[in-house]
């Protein structure tokens, strides 16, 4: 099963902790021992995989709300519009006029539309599209942090589904308590995708389906019968 983060591979652990800690507020004691573990990690510290998995999630946890929160105001207008004029101001000058030029002839109205245009590789190559990239990681977090006071209503209710999705992943992962060890691990196998999904995809999964699923593992527990895969 394919999952967003492989928390086997210690590079790559290292490396989404320290690009989603910036999402949180500067005095965070999760940043703070985020910060610490990942530099202790890189400069052959004794950190092993279970506390790095552990520093991920938390830092994926808390790093949610803004991420979605902040991909939402990116699908407006405005937040495009905000998006482009701080990655035209953070490029290169070259990379700067390769965008505005095929934004002008494609009628582009964002850089992601910009970005997956079936022409853009004509016009942005590997060197500038690997410099985008860079810029967007390290910009993104430093926009959250300029805009979430205005966008602090959504923030709210971005925490209150998130503590739904969280409430009903919960739940299913009781469903295995008591359950034969191949079901079990089936269940907590389903969980540990979920928390992938949310916490390093930062993906919205909608509370309603993972209910569905609960009362279907309930059910079949009732039954005595087993698990339908």
């Amino acid at each position: 099963m394919s999952r967003y983060l492989d928390l086997h591979h210690r590079i790559s652990v290292i490396d989404f902790i320290l690009e989603y800690v910036e999402y949180l507020p500067s005095d965070s004691l999760i940043r703070t021992r985020a910060e610490q573990v990942a530099h202790d990690a890189q400069h052959g510290g004794q950190v092993s995989r279970e506390t790095l998995a552990a520093v991920a999630r938390d830092v994926g946890r808390a790093a949610w709300v803004p991420r979605v929160v902040l991909g939402r105001y990116l699908r407006t207008q405005a937040g495009k519009d905000d998006e482009w004029r701080r990655v035209i101001a953070a490029v290169s000058n070259s990379t700067a006029h390769l965008l505005e030029r095929f934004k002008k002839s494609e009628g582009a109205s964002s850089l992601e539309e910009v970005l997956a245009h079936d022409e853009s590789g004509q016009a942005l190559h590997d060197a500038e599209r690997i410099e985008i990239s860079e810029v967007r990681i390290h910009l993104l977090p430093n926009m959250w942090h300029e805009v979430k006071e205005r966008l602090a209503d959504d923030a709210r209710t971005a925490q209150t589904l998130l503590a739904r999705i969280e409430e009903h992943i919960k739940r299913y992962r009781e469903t295995g308590l008591g359950e034969s060890e191949l079901d079990a691990g089936d269940i907590l196998s389903q969980v540990e995708d979920w928390e992938d999904r949310v916490y390093f995809g930062g993906e919205v999964l909608d509370p309603e389906k993972l209910e569905a699923e609960v009362v279907f593992e309930r059910s079949a527990e009732g039954e005595g019968g087993d698990r339908v895969e």
